[in-house]
């Protein structure tokens, strides 16, 4: 049987637009990875313009990261295909530039490889400094309910690119994620799960930096229904209710559907996250309801952020 010591070299991609406020909390995160030996190389594409980020990013040239600038803005997208195009290592593995990897994350991962998994990630959580502020937590049951750190390990059809690791092979064969602001990861999912399993392994954790800014969190909701509407039309071409004036009709049944499955996720995560749900319902209800706008402005084919 193959030990860690057996296992491949992994290479960590970030993509990062004008991330000085985050990113300095993952790179650090990576440096205190408990097998930081088997990370062949970080390389975060970066094509910041505010300067702040340049600067936070140099700090770490010397400690085993790398910074490739495109020299013009990419989408994250794109941002994670460049840094594929330019890794060395067998095992792809793809962190956000405001999230931070537990201390075992390595180790899980590579872990998950030596049984065969081919492509996978693992769950998302808060950041201690964020667990008793409404808009963080509002953000994280709206966005990642689904990715939770409770049960055993599990196949899915898509996971957040925040918290993913993939072959390298099978990444090339995939071609890639799509040129798409929004919703990239749940395409580039769909087209990874007919390839190989992708498997959800809730031990293999991060927690995700969310806005604490109200005008940042409705922005970011808009997006995110725009690229639900998007997506749902390109992996269901032939769905009438996806097409014209339909989505406007069966929206309010949308939302429904998403309140009520996103609660029964909740209740099922136990007591105390029920209770922090109650607590942060308001702000959930208005995030939820800036999802359903930016899906109608989706269904309109509007394409501006």
């Amino acid at each position: 049987m193959r030990t860690v010591e057996d296992m491949k070299k992994l290479s960590i991609v970030i993509p990062s637009y004008n991330s000085g406020g985050t990113i300095e909390y993952t790179l650090a995160a990576i440096q205190s990875q408990r097998k930081r030996s088997h990370i062949c190389e970080v390389i975060v594409v970066d094509s910041s313009d505010d300067g702040s980020t340049k600067r936070t990013l140099s700090r770490y040239r010397n400690r085993g990261v790398r910074m490739i600038t495109p020299g013009y803005r990419v989408m994250a997208a794109l941002g994670r295909n460049i840094g594929a195009s330019h890794a060395s290592g067998d095992i792809l593995a793809f962190l956000d530039a405001d999230t931070l990897p537990a201390p075992d994350w390595t180790e899980r991962v590579l872990e998950s490889s030596t049984k065969g998994r081919l492509a996978g990630g693992g769950s998302i959580d808060l950041p201690d400094f964020q667990k008793n502020k409404t808009l963080p937590v509002a953000q994280y049951y709206l966005q990642v309910n689904e990715f939770m750190n409770r049960g055993r390990a599990r196949i899915k059809k898509f996971l957040p690119s925040c918290n993913l690791f993939c072959d390298r092979a099978l990444f090339e064969k995939t071609g890639g994620f799509p040129p798409l602001r929004s919703a990239e990861d749940v395409m580039f999912g769909l087209k990874l799960s007919r390839l190989a399993p992708v498997w959800f392994i809730p031990e293999a954790r991060v927690c995700h930096i969310f806005r604490e800014d109200l005008k940042g969190f409705l922005k970011n909701e808009i997006s995110l229904g725009k690229g639900n509407i998007r997506y749902r039309r390109l992996q269901y071409p032939q769905t009438f209710y996806y097409k014209g004036f339909w989505p406007y009709v069966f929206l309010p049944g949308f939302i429904a559907i998403k309140l009520v499955r996103i609660t029964l996720r909740i209740l099922k995560a136990g007591p105390q996250s029920a209770v922090r749900f109650f607590y942060v319902f308001p702000a959930f209800l208005l995030g939820l309801l800036f999802w359903g706008i930016g899906f109608a402005k989706g269904a309109l084919g509007d394409e501006r952020n």
